[in-house]
């Protein structure tokens, strides 16, 4: 039977009044709505899965609900195709005019529209993978604009001094990362952000992680010198979450420089593109960033060796230079030191003559000061008016003492007495105790 029961034919009536079968006939006729039910229905039972290969046709989106419209083609008709959102946001890859695609699905007839048409359950290209053509048309849209150029990478800083890695919480990629950064450059602070790597919203978590990373980037005490994006190995399908468009922005709009190791060697993601640094696997990236100390310390040495090399090269070069200049400059230092030195006499000389003669004449003045305060209290001035200086002659030596006393005057002393101009010498015959001697005693005996 090709129709339903509503639809089965049935023997012809007539048109009689009263006992004809008009009334059945209008009892039995059929509103739009339950013809559009019964054609959906009939559709459902006859076709209830269909998959169906074209190409796409006038591709567009209409309206912000999500829903997406088009038609799939060949050389010989086209059919309308709906993709409802909630099945839109599944998918991978961006629909455009003249992909090949092949469709999962069921034939509905839009009752308000007045059509058929295809209601995609399921999508995927043809001739490529799904993923394959996701990646692709992602890579040519990031690409045109300018994503993936060397010229708006970030350079990796030699020194870091806080590193953060975004991977899995307790993974073997996020311990490799942490064993690499502490053997080869333990002076770094590390920061963990655990993060979902695989998943429906791994993508969505990574890039809020890399947004809330770039809101801190201006404040000293929370601003990461570089940032490690990357986990183990897997399948295209286990990494889908680093080639989502959303994973890709928040990198290029991060201002830390981000150095990704995802997967292995092999596995090239977008977010690896759009990164300022790529590393074959994460360990090799932990290795990127971080200096090896030990290389350092043994290339300060070395810089050592080299600069105290260098030194003594460069000494030798200016000592055997100085030999060959010695003479000359030796020359040259003689007589200038000569004549330096004939200067230096002249003036010294010269100096030293003033000086002397200026020592002389205050000591001349000096001289002539104390000179008249001598003559001041010399004994010749007393002598000049008047007075005598009487001494006597001690016996066998010659000596002669001042005498001051008449009692110390014997009989036969030979007395001396000094006038103003010359002296009177006396014989003493006779000794008077009992007499004062004069004032103005002239000989200083009686």
């Amino acid at each position: 039977m090709l129709f339903p029961e509503p639809f089965a034919k049935e023997e012809p009536v007539s048109n009689v009044k009263g006992g004809s079968k008009a009334g059945v006939e209008e009892a039995r006729a059929l509103t739009v709505t339950q013809l559009v039910g019964q054609i959906n229905a009939f559709f459902k039972q006859v076709l209830p899965k269909i998959l169906v290969e074209g190409e796409v046709s006038n591709f567009r989106r209409p309206g912000p609900a999500g829903h997406l419209y088009f038609s799939i083609k060949d050389a010989g008709g086209s059919i309308p195709v709906a993709i409802w959102a909630s099945t839109g946001r599944s998918m991978r890859f961006q629909l455009e005019d003249g992909l090949s695609v092949r469709i999962s699905g069921k034939i509905e007839y839009y009752g308000p529209h007045g059509k058929l048409q295809l209601i995609a359950e399921r999508i995927a290209p043809v001739g490529e993978g799904e993923l394959e053509l996701a990646f692709r048309q992602l890579q040519e849209k990031l690409q045109a604009e300018g994503l993936f150029d060397i010229s708006r990478k970030k350079p990796i800083p030699p020194f870091p001094e806080r590193i953060g890695i975004v991977t899995g919480a307790n993974t073997a990629a996020q311990k490799d990362m942490l064993e690499t950064l502490r053997l080869r450059w333990p002076l770094a602070e590390v920061r963990l952000f655990p993060v979902l790597v695989q998943g429906d919203s791994a993508a969505r978590e990574i890039a809020n992680t890399l947004r809330w990373i770039n809101s801190f980037a201006e404040l000293p005490n929370h601003r990461l010198d570089v940032v490690l994006l990357g986990r183990g190995g897997g399948s295209r399908e286990d990494l889908w979450a680093f080639n989502r468009e959303e994973v890709a922005r928040a990198i290029a709009a991060c201002v830390v420089p981000i150095v990704t190791g995802i997967g292995h060697e092999h596995d090239v993601t977008i977010a690896d593109l759009v990164a300022d640094m790529r590393g074959v696997t994460p360990t090799d990236a932990a290795g990127l960033v971080s200096p090896q100390l030990n290389a350092i310390q043994q290339g300060v040495l070395g810089l050592g060796e080299s600069l105290v090399r260098g030194m003594e090269r460069r000494v030798e070069r200016l000592r055997s230079r100085l030999d060959r200049a010695r003479p000359l400059v030796l020359g040259k230092l003689l007589v200038s030191r000569v004549a330096k030195a004939r200067q230096t006499t002249t003036e010294s000389s010269r100096r030293l003559q003033t000086a002397l003669l200026n020592h002389l004449k205050a000591r001349r003045n000096q001289l002539a000061v104390l000179s008249g305060k001598l003559d001041a209290i010399s004994p010749l001035r007393v002598l000049a008016r008047g007075y005598s200086l009487t001494q006597t002659i001690c016996d066998g030596t010659g000596n002669k003492k001042l005498l001051t006393e008449a009692s110390k005057v014997l009989v036969g002393d030979t007395l001396v007495t000094r006038l103003a101009k010359g002296s009177v010498v006396s014989a003493v015959l006779e000794v008077h105790p009992g007499l004062e001697p004069l004032s103005n005693s002239k000989d200083g005996a009686r």
